[in-house]
């Protein structure tokens, strides 16, 4: 077994027995990770960096927090100073680091059953667990996968906290967008209700400015790659650096990664 995932394991065994936050794990992970990501690409670097730094500042007790499905629009969230932390993306850690079992044993004793999706049995179970601590709130959006209203809606009533769904419709229409905005302004209203934060505009124009740019600088990195030659990310880097960039949509870090991975593309520098 890797040095890492031992490491990794130790350090989850250390929270679970109380001995350790999630959040110290983080940051202690984050400093010994500068020598396990020897072996990585300097724009894997990057990224893993970027985001092991992001989720250490989520996990922090003196932020507000959310857990959220994939593809919840981050920006709604981070208008008002709440960290994101996408339940699928840490299910799928865990589970690379061979703990699945268990959460999954913690899921079957509440119930769910074997054929439910593993991903919604984890975080299923990680919620029970309470290794996460408790959010602040928790969202879903019903793209990608139907079956997260009522998963994650158990993690709200579990953690006894507010739940916001954003029901996306199959066929883009004129109805539909309307249907979503209307369900955006809701939850905007939630969320300013929560925070105790009236004035928001001003925040939400800021993170609706990075989330583009940061759209751009995904628009400008594929072009690039498509036409390089090289290879600046190493086997499963590339599916590291593009999934679960979306819970940073909207702050200035990820406009900062896209432009410096760009940048490897355009460097003469060998990367592969």
């Amino acid at each position: 077994m890797a040095g890492k995932d031992v490491t990794a394991k130790k350090l989850y065994n250390a929270v679970s027995k109380g001995k350790f936050s999630f959040h110290d794990a983080i940051r202690l992970y984050r400093l010994l990770d500068v020598y396990f990501s020897r072996t990585k690409s300097p724009a894997g670097r990057v990224s893993a960096r970027e985001i092991s730094g992001y989720l250490a500042k989520a996990t922090s007790a003196d932020v507000k927090s959310a857990w959220t499905s994939v593809l919840f629009p981050a920006e709604v969230l981070h208008t008002f100073g709440i960290h994101p932390i996408t339940l699928e993306a840490i299910a799928g850690t865990f589970s690379s680091l061979g703990l699945s079992p268990i959460f999954l044993n913690t899921a079957e004793g509440m119930g769910a059953p074997p054929t439910m999706c593993s991903f919604h049995r984890m975080l299923m179970g990680i919620s029970k667990s309470g290794i996460l601590g408790t959010p602040d709130v928790v969202g879903a959006a019903s793209i990608l996968c139907d079956g997260n209203v009522k998963t994650f809606s158990e993690a709200a009533t579990e953690q006894r906290v507010p739940f916001i769904f954003i029901d996306v419709p199959f066929e883009e229409s004129g109805d539909a967008v309307a249907y979503v905005k209307d369900q955006l302004g809701r939850a905007l209203k939630t969320l300013s209700e929560l925070t105790g934060v009236k004035h928001y505009s001003e925040n939400l124009r800021q993170v609706l400015e990075n989330s583009n740019r940061a759209f751009g600088g995904f628009r400008r990195f594929y072009d690039l790659e498509r036409i390089s030659r090289k290879n600046i990310f190493r086997a499963h880097e590339t599916a590291n650096f593009a999934f679960p960039n979306h819970f940073m949509l909207g702050r200035r870090e990820l406009v900062s990664m896209l432009e410096k991975t760009s940048e490897a593309l355009t460097s003469k520098k060998r990367h592969n």
